[in-house]
């Protein structure tokens, strides 16, 4: 007796998961980063972020172009809009280097409020982005 294999379905553009495991969370994306006086730098996000456990040292802005210093997150971060966080910045050392770049530890705890994905943060981004 010859048997013959069940012809196999097609996706549909869909992922199929096992029953019980949570879908993987997409990337918190940054979309926006303006260095502004103060200095302070804004952050925006592609969708609403929860930054009750920011580590703001963990945000750097190296501006060798104006004020020739490199500056550090403190204090406490303010949530400007669903999707947009303010960090004050302090001077902590003089940054000789052309420009002015954001890095962005991934330890710096901002999260999207839907899923939690965390923001992996950014190395030496130029600034204003984009």
């Amino acid at each position: 007796m010859v048997k013959i294999p069940p012809a196999k379905q097609k996706s549909r553009g869909r992922t199929i998961r096992a029953a019980g495991q949570p879908a993987a969370a997409a990337a918190l994306t940054l979309v926006a980063a303006v260095y502004e006086e103060g200095p302070q730098v804004r952050l925006t996000f592609d969708r609403p972020i929860d930054i009750a456990s920011m580590d703001v040292s963990q945000i750097l802005v190296d501006d060798g172009e104006v004020f020739g210093f490199r500056y550090q997150g403190v204090d406490v971060p303010e949530l400007t809009s669903a999707t947009t966080v303010r960090v004050p910045l302090n001077g902590i050392s003089e940054d000789p280097d052309p420009g002015v770049h954001l890095t962005a530890g991934a330890g710096n705890g901002i999260v999207a409020v839907d899923d939690a994905a965390m923001w992996a943060g950014v190395v030496d981004l130029g600034l204003p982005y984009p």
